[in-house]
């Protein structure tokens, strides 16, 4: 079942994610104005993984997940209140 989308970074390096059916724990490289990580975890039942980026602009977290040997997408998260 689809939940809604969102970014979870928990400190120390590490977060996590739910994008569409696909969800995943990520290990996060953070600096000042970006954020770089690997990420696994399971789209449909199936075991996948991959990389991505993202960075604050307008207040909003904008970015790119790519899937390893798959896919790749655009997204953009607004921090909840």
């Amino acid at each position: 079942m689809e939940e809604p989308g969102h970014f979870t970074f928990k400190g120390k390096g590490i977060g996590s994610f739910q994008f569409g059916s696909m969800q995943g724990e990520m290990d996060c490289r953070i600096d000042a104005s970006r954020v770089e990580f690997t990420w696994s975890g399971f789209c449909e039942g199936d075991e996948v993984s991959g990389r991505g980026f993202a960075e604050i602009v307008s207040g909003e977290l904008c970015g790119r997940l790519y899937v390893h040997l798959g896919d790749d997408y655009n997204f953009r998260a607004i921090k909840q209140k």
